[in-house]
């Protein structure tokens, strides 16, 4: 009798293990989805808005600057205009000018450059960035940058990218 009274038991244990329904109390969700959702981080500030250091004055006065330099400097480029033509532009950039030409191919003389398009980003309320898309009917429009300063009250032009 004490035999058949420890199978029965060992049958049970076996059977209450393989129920799941033992000891251990855990679940297994990994296959089931999460209806909790997620609690999101904390907000620190509001949205951010651009600020424009200059005013709708000041932009369009370094604008018509940027403008001026071109239309100057794209002849120089060219080979069909002197360094002291090229204006409005600092000391240190008129003296670049003056002391290294630019160097036009033949086939670059020929040519007609005309700005595209004019982008002027301002940096402080005393500097801006000036990006220009030149077409010449060459292969392809390149790119022209170059910073313009307000100094003495007037904006010019204070360094050239190296595109």
């Amino acid at each position: 009798m004490r035999r058949v009274a420890a199978a029965m038991c060992a049958a049970l244990v076996l059977l209450v293990a393989a129920s799941g329904c033992g000891g251990d109390h855990t679940r297994d969700t990994s296959s089931k989805p999460t209806t909790t959702p997620a609690v999101p981080g904390p907000i620190i500030g509001g949205p951010r808005t651009p600020t424009n250091p200059l005013s709708a004055a000041e932009r369009a006065a370094a604008t018509r600057s940027a403008r001026a330099f071109l239309s100057r400097y794209l002849p120089y480029l060219y080979g069909r205009a002197r360094p002291a033509s090229v204006m409005p532009v600092s000391p240190t950039v008129a003296r670049t000018l003056r002391t290294s030409r630019a160097r036009a191919t033949p086939a670059q003389q020929q040519r007609r450059p005309r700005a595209t398009a004019l982008t002027v980003t301002a940096q402080s309320t005393r500097s801006a960035i000036a990006s220009a898309t030149i077409a010449d009917g060459g292969p392809a429009p390149y790119r022209l940058s170059f910073t313009l300063e307000r100094r003495a009250g007037r904006w010019q032009v204070v360094a050239l990218g190296n595109d």
